[in-house]
Parts: C-alpha cells; sequence; structure tokens
C-alpha cells in the first residue's frame, strides 16, 4: 500500500469530498431548484440593494458554493454556529439553471455570465473614467451593466437554516458580496444577521 494512497484516504476521511471537488466542472443538474431553494434566492432579493434602482442582471446559472475560497471562509466566525449543513459537497458538485419565470416581480433580468462579464470588462469605471467619462456616469454605467451571482443553497437537515453566497462585480474594483443565513420561521424563509463572510472591492 502506497503513502500517496494512504494519505489521500486520511484526506478524505478527515476532510471529505468538497476538498478534491474544487479541481473538477461542476455538473448542471438535470433537476430543476426546490421550492425552498427559490423561497431562498427571493427573500435575499427582497432586501438585496446594491445601490442602484435599476434591473439587476443575474447570472442565469448558480455557482459553487466553496468554503475553501478566501471570500466564503466562515470557518473562524460564529456564521453557522448550531448548524450542520447536509450533503454540503453537492453545493460544489452541482449548479442549477433558474427557470425564465424564478423570479418574476423581482427586477431581475436573466442573463449568461460570461457574456454579461465581457460587458462589465467594457464598462469597467476605471477604463471609462480614463476616457473622460465622468465619475459619475462612469459607476452608473458600471452598476448598469453588472452582474449578481448566486451560488447553491444548502440546508440543514431539518430545513431549517439555509446558506448561500451572492457575488455582485461591476468592474475590477467594483463589487461586493459574502455568505448569508437564513432561518425558516413559521414557513417562512427570514435572512439572519449572522457575523458572516463579506467582502467588498
Amino acid at each position: 500500500m502506497s503513502h500517496s494512497w494512504l494519505r489521500t484516504m486520511l484526506l478524505i476521511m478527515l476532510f471529505g469530498v468538497p476538498l478534491f471537488a474544487q479541481d473538477s466542472k461542476p455538473e448542471l443538474s438535470k433537476t430543476p431548484l426546490s421550492a425552498d431553494q427559490i423561497a431562498v434566492y427571493r427573500t435575499f432579493l427582497a432586501s438585496y440593494d446594491n445601490g442602484s434602482d435599476g434591473i439587476l442582471n443575474l447570472g442565469d446559472r448558480t455557482t459553487q458554493l466553496d468554503f475553501t475560497s478566501p471570500r466564503n471562509d466562515v470557518s473562524g466566525s460564529k456564521c453557522l454556529e448550531g448548524v450542520t449543513l447536509e450533503h454540503p459537497q453537492d453545493a460544489i458538485t452541482v449548479i442549477h439553471r433558474f427557470e425564465p419565470n424564478s423570479f418574476d416581480g423581482n427586477r431581475v433580468r436573466l442573463v449568461d455570465a460570461e457574456k454579461q462579464h465581457r460587458l462589465i470588462r467594457e464598462h469597467d469605471p476605471s477604463f471609462a473614467m480614463g476616457q473622460g467619462r465622468s465619475a459619475e456616469d462612469a459607476v452608473g454605467a458600471a452598476f448598469a451593466s453588472g452582474l449578481l451571482q448566486f451560488s447553491e443553497v444548502i440546508f440543514d437537515a431539518k430545513h431549517e437554516y439555509a446558506v448561500m453566497s451572492f457575488s455582485f462585480v461591476c468592474g475590477g474594483l467594483c463589487g461586493h458580496g459574502g455568505v448569508v443565513v437564513f432561518q425558516k420561521v413559521d414557513g417562512v424563509w427570514k435572512q439572519l444577521n449572522r457575523p458572516c463572510s463579506q467582502w467588498i472591492s
């Protein structure tokens, strides 16, 4: 029995599948998002404010929820205190596509993330201001082309708690995001004010 095989098995036992799953591309699920997952996203959108009153460009697919990413690191906080997540590896190995009517009435337009990133580069505020546009116009154009993306939502075993991450990017130094925790109270998902990982650029 080789040492590398033993080491691999020990790492799997200690850290589980997510440690290795990041090297492979996530699979696009053939099953739709659950009603609870959509409800969590809608709850987030109901209170989300990126500083603009315009339509939000939302990526038409979820992203991975990777707690090993520095932007999603919750290991040193009380973000997930009392929450034992069910099947956390699923949030890394599988992504979903949003249905066209997933967010009706929520000022959201579903967009292809790769195409939107190209528009973001074209409207990057630092580039636009370098071309002579005013800061106000440059930032306004950047926000209008900005991209909001949601990670997969994962739950605890009782589906009482839910966790997701989000990011809004509008240029190289224009964006924010973080990890968000929700709790289901009397059948309704509520966003909690937990000390979770947040970032801004």
